[in-house]
């Protein structure tokens, strides 16, 4: 008993400590943090004024909506920027027989985008739908199909 009596638990009181911040740590991660959820497409062409036609599946209809962020990724000879272009969607057009949306972007970089399109430079569009929470995640994983 005497023993017990003269322990000062100081090496468990710290230990405990060290993981109740660690679990509060996690937890504001959990809750707090930020995830960037965005749907891809295809460039399909591009119009006189400079705007951008992209092809995204069908299923992305019910998350694109006009005003969101855009980055496009041009794929091709060596004059493509190694950076994507900034754009924002513009339009989001009816579903077309081949179960794709096509959404018209407005390039933030007009004459550029004007000049490498073409040159016959394809590339990928990139749309920043939503921002989540890991926790959002986690629910909608166990709530949906």
């Amino acid at each position: 008993m005497r023993a017990l009596y003269a322990d000062s638990h100081f090496s468990t009181l710290v230990s405990l400590s060290v993981a109740l911040v660690l679990l509060l740590a996690w937890a504001a991660w959990f809750f707090l943090a930020q995830i960037t959820l965005s749907t891809t497409g295809q460039i399909v062409t591009t119009t006189r004024e400079g705007t951008i036609i992209a092809a995204f599946p069908a299923t992305a209809q019910g998350t694109l909506r006009r005003g969101q962020q855009a980055r496009v990724h041009f794929q091709g000879n060596r004059t493509a920027p190694s950076k994507p272009l900034s754009a924002v969607v513009a339009e989001v057009r009816q579903p077309t027989r081949e179960d794709q949306v096509l959404v018209e972007l407005y390039g933030r970089e007009e004459a550029l985008v004007r000049q490498l399109l073409q040159q016959g430079l394809h590339g990928e569009v990139e749309v920043t739908v939503a921002y989540v929470s890991p926790a959002t995640l986690v629910m909608r994983r166990w709530t949906g199909p």
